[in-house]
This record gives structure tokens, sequence and C-alpha cells, in this order.
């Protein structure tokens, strides 16, 4: 099994315990519970700040001239997350995004929000006609987040549990509660990840998928960047970003990851340099 080891020790200025990252303070209620629905839309509400390495990602709208929700991101230490690079599709200047550390309800300012100006989006190379092939990026906030029970790194990598914001306006079940998901998912063969409308030949070794061949969970739009997650022993590890699925939670059509793992030593040289 692919394992990220050094990746959480490179930001020179943290001053939190490595040993510590990847396992919150505020648990998660047991997946198992999630595993039960058979439904997209009956995905289950995380336990407020239960996932505290997830960043909200938000973007300047130019016609109302406030920032929205966009994406997500994973943090990786007080000064640097990672996310998708497609969510820069519609700007990668660094001036027109937020990040929000310590974010649970997706629009709704809350008092443990920590926002942060980005001052640099490195996304890794791709001169390859798809675009969301080699789907990752690096950004860096203006000053450190400051790590509590509310934010917090992230580690490595077997069980998968996927976790989002989902937007209000999916579903009526959602108008009222716009705040994290979660919910358990298997991971699926690469060759298995298309079935029989065949998504294989889009899918190279800088992907990943998961997702239940019925349906059920998977990650929409609105995710993109948002982390997949494994726990070993009492430790969760990131192995994938949300880049793409066809559709929602359709049948033989797991959701696409950006497969972290492929990417570490890319992000280590990376950092050092910023």
């Amino acid at each position: 099994m692919a394992q990220i080891e050094s990746l959480w020790h490179i930001d020179k200025t943290t001053t939190v315990q490595t040993s510590r990252c990847g396992m919150q303070q505020i648990n998660p209620r047991s997946s198992n519970r999630c595993m039960a629905f058979h439904l997209f839309f009956e995905l289950c509400n995380a336990v407020p700040y239960s996932w505290p390495w997830v960043i909200q990602m938000r973007l300047l709208d130019a016609d109302t001239a406030t920032f929205k929700h966009e994406c997500a991101a994973v943090l990786i230490s007080e000064s640097y997350a990672i996310t998708a690079s497609h969510c820069f599709l519609s700007s990668d200047n660094p001036k027109h995004w937020k990040a929000i550390g310590g974010r649970h309800l997706k629009d709704v300012n809350e008092t443990k929000n920590q926002p942060r100006n980005i001052i640099k989006i490195v996304m890794f190379p791709n001169d390859g006609d798809n675009i969301l092939d080699k789907d990752l990026a690096i950004i860096k906030f203006d000053q450190p987040m400051k790590i509590n029970t509310y934010v917090f790194q992230q580690k490595k990598q077997l069980k998968v549990t996927n976790v989002l914001w989902l937007d209000g306006e999916m579903s009526n079940v959602y108008t009222t509660q716009k705040g994290l998901k979660d919910n358990a998912m298997p991971i699926v063969n690469t060759d298995k990840c298309g079935g029989p409308k065949n998504l294989t030949e889009n899918i190279t070794p800088y992907m990943m998928c998961a997702g239940f061949q019925k349906g059920r969970h998977d990650a929409c739009q609105i995710d993109s960047g948002s982390p997949l997650m494994c726990k070993f022993g009492s430790v969760w590890y990131i192995q994938g970003l949300a880049t793409f699925g066809v559709d929602c939670s359709q049948p033989h059509l797991p959701g696409v990851y950006a497969n972290v793992y492929e990417f570490v030593s890319w992000i280590t040289d990376q950092i050092t340099k910023l």
C-alpha cells in the first residue's frame, strides 16, 4: 500500500507535534451509519469540526464583489494546503481567492473560522489534453493557520471516507442544511472505474476511483478538491482529492480523485522553494 511519510514535516515554521497530524480532537460519527443509506441525497451530516484539516476555498464573484464557495482544500501545514488544479480554471489570481479554516457551515460565518488570503498558487505541470489529469495544486496562505481543535493538518492512507460541502440547491433535503457532509465508500480498481459506460480510457496513474458500483454516494462538482481519506489505526491519511465524476452517484460511475501519492515528491520539492 502506498504511503506518504515525509510530506507533513517539510514546513520548517511548524510548531505543532507532527505525530498528531491526522488525529482530530472531535471524533467523527461512525462511518457505518452512513453506509446504511442508499441515496446520495441521504448523505450524513458530519459532526461539526470533526474534520479540522478541511479548508473551504471561496472565489471572488465579480458581479456581487463577494467571495462564494467554490472548492475545498486539505491543510498539510499551518501555511500550505493542497487542492484540485481545475478549481483555478475560473481564475488563478491568488487575490481572487480566500481560504477558510475551521469551517463547518458552507455560507455562514462561524466564530471558529480562520480566514486567510492566498498569496501563492502552484499547479502541477500538465502539458496534455486532459485538463483533469495531474489535477493537484498547492496554495500558500498570507499568514499561518492557528492550529487548534478546529484547524489541524492531515497525513496519509484503508477504509475510505469522503468529506464535502453539499450544495443546498441539489435537494430540498439540504436547502437549510448547507454544512459539511461525510460518507464511507470503497476504493475501486481503475480498470473497473468506468463500468459498462467505460471511464477507464480517461483514467491515468495520477487518478484513482472510489464509490459504489450501484451508485449511492460520491462527490459532485461542488466538491472539487475535497479529500478522500483512509484510516490506519487512529490516524486519518489523505489518499485523494476530488477531481470529477459523471453526474452524481450514478451506477457504475464512481467518483475520480487525484491520487495524492503520485504527487508527494513534487509537493515536497515545491514547498521547500516557496
